[in-house]
């Protein structure tokens, strides 16, 4: 990150808890970057020539608000941070088995040729699904991406797929978290394997399951 860059992100930090747009001393700034005024001042100068930032002088402060071009690199950066952070540890999401509305099966056919460049394997048609508390953030370095497309008029949403372990009654099987553009479950999760789990293991709504990915 160029030290323009990290100056924004820097002001950022700084004014993390101030509505936008928010007043700034050249001074408060130079103080939070360790640097002198005259410093701060010449990259407030640079970030808003750079098109990161608009500003208006008020009295003995500055009037300063993000653009769309400053939010961008603002957001790439908390997101490298996030994947970085994310490398190397293992999530782990508890739920119970729980039996969707059947349309697992008609959308696995529907991108079954596509499912299969990526994961490897024919999955079997139909989903495997957890009710959690909560839906996981996955990092975006974790994500296989099948983009969207149309099919006999119908539109179908992107899908990203997550590489993950399922432990189920102490047995572990390798699955893909589905991860789709239309989400519709708030509490649910649905997985991908090559085979019919439930059928495999003997499983019924209700049994625990963990999945790290």
């Amino acid at each position: 990150m160029d030290l323009l860059k990290h100056a924004l992100v820097e002001l950022a930090n700084l004014c993390s808890a101030r509505a936008s747009p928010f007043i700034i001393a050249s001074g408060e700034y130079g103080r939070h970057l360790e640097v002198s005024q005259q410093s701060a001042s010449r990259y407030l100068t640079q970030l808003e020539e750079r098109g990161y930032i608009k500003r208006t002088i008020r009295g003995r402060g500055q009037e300063i608000s993000f653009t769309e071009a400053g939010l961008n690199v603002i957001k790439t950066y908390k997101d490298n941070i996030t994947n970085f952070l994310s490398e190397g540890r293992k999530k782990r999401v508890e739920g119970v088995l729980t039996s969707g509305l059947g349309e697992g099966a008609y959308y696995v056919k529907e991108y079954s040729e596509k499912l299969e460049d990526i994961v490897g394997f024919k999955p079997y048609a139909g989903t495997f699904n957890l009710l959690v508390t909560e839906l996981p953030q996955v990092a975006k370095n974790l994500r296989k991406r099948i983009s969207g497309f149309e099919r006999d008029g119908r539109s179908f949403g992107y899908l990203d797929l997550v590489e993950a372990e399922l432990n189920v009654g102490g047995v572990k099987e390798t699955c893909f978290l589905i991860i789709p553009e239309r989400h519709h479950h708030k509490n649910q999760i649905e997985m991908i394997s090559r085979y019919n789990l439930r059928k495999k293991y003997g499983l019924k709504d209700g049994d625990k399951g963990v999945l790290s990915f």
